[in-house]
């Protein structure tokens, strides 16, 4: 707990390399829960941000709902309690890691009780803040629990401008845990698993992938699966609503079989950085997040990333938005999304 607070009076930050363009002040934002019905998924959590963040601030933020406790049978004049026992909480939770680089903890108000409206609370946090990213844990809900429970994270896909850490509910079941948290201090991804249909979304998004890599020393594995015109129909009819890493174009226009254009500019955007990369192509007729995920796991690296361009709206979400979810649900590491650019 004395670290804990040692860490909480003081923001220190040292990056890795001169190749990222992130600042000692520019943090990650963890969209902690301070009273969690699964501690672990908070402590997957941690780990997928020591893994992926390991030199960047991070800034522990609740946002607390009021409303929600009073619904709940609450006597009124606990309300202003709240807020110092949320701190509390918070501070609990962070015992339990071995995060370095800990900001203060922030809890936001919201005064309805509403998870949409608590989420878009947190992400005009961090596009105020300029965060270089939000941490969240997700239980991947599927059918009636989904529709009935909501989803704070996914409200979060659905919203933020800000690049994303997803924790799904088997991360970390390579062998990180807690008390083998500190082998990756200092570290970062090794591997970087980006599957792609080479459209210009997913070029952003390399942008952004290239920064990560060089500043951690990462491999980039460009996974390329052939996509049939039927997949993301019957994958999306599977849910409800979401995001996908499927672009929108792709629905629309055939997916070229030749992208040696691209391959190559993508290929010499990488040796001009002093990034490694390979090419994956799969053409085997399995869904696309099953695919996605037997990759990631024949790779048997603890130090995987997998990043995926996520699309945002309610029609990407509802013709696309399964395989997003499906590899949230099903991946045994951290998931970094990438909002497609508007």
């Amino acid at each position: 707990m004395e670290d804990i607070r040692r860490n909480l009076s003081e923001t220190r930050s040292t990056f890795a390399t001169d190749h990222t363009d992130l600042t000692q002040s520019t943090p990650v934002i963890w969209a902690i829960d301070a009273f969690p019905s699964d501690l672990e998924m908070q402590l997957k959590t941690a780990a997928a941000l020591q893994r992926v963040f390991p030199s960047t601030p991070i800034h522990p933020v609740y946002v607390l709902s009021e409303d929600f406790f009073m619904d709940r049978g609450y006597s009124p004049y606990l309300r202003p309690a709240l807020k110092p026992m949320a701190f509390k909480a918070v501070l609990r939770i962070l015992s339990e890691t071995n995060l370095v680089h800990v900001k203060k903890p922030r809890i936001l108000i919201e005064p309805t009780s509403s998870k949409a409206a608590c989420a878009r609370r947190l992400v005009r946090y961090a596009r105020k803040l300029g965060a270089v990213g939000i941490a969240v844990g997700s239980h991947a809900r599927r059918g009636l629990s989904r529709f009935f429970n909501g989803s704070f994270s996914e409200e979060i896909m659905n919203s933020s401008e800000t690049p994303l850490l997803i924790a799904g509910p088997h991360a970390d079941e390579k062998g990180e845990r807690r008390d083998e948290q500190s082998r990756f201090l200092g570290e970062g991804p090794k591997t970087i698993v980006f599957p792609t249909d080479f459209s210009p979304a997913c070029a952003q998004a390399y942008d952004q992938l290239l920064t990560i890599a060089m500043r951690t020393g990462a491999e980039i594995h460009l996974f390329h699966k052939q996509t049939y015109a039927v997949d993301p129909y019957v994958q999306g009819s599977m849910h409800m609503l979401g995001s996908g890493w499927v672009s929108i174009d792709a629905l629309t226009t055939d997916i070229p079989e030749d992208n040696s254009r691209e391959i190559n500019a993508w290929t010499q955007a990488a040796a001009d950085s002093g990034v490694p990369i390979r090419l994956v192509n799969e053409n085997f007729r399995e869904p696309t997040s099953e695919a996605i995920v037997e990759y990631v796991r024949s790779l048997n690296d603890a130090s995987v990333l997998l990043a995926m361009v996520s699309q945002t709206g309610p029609v990407a979400s509802a013709l696309l938005g399964s395989i997003t979810r499906d590899v949230i649900r099903m991946s045994t590491c951290p998931i970094y999304l990438v909002p497609r650019a508007h």
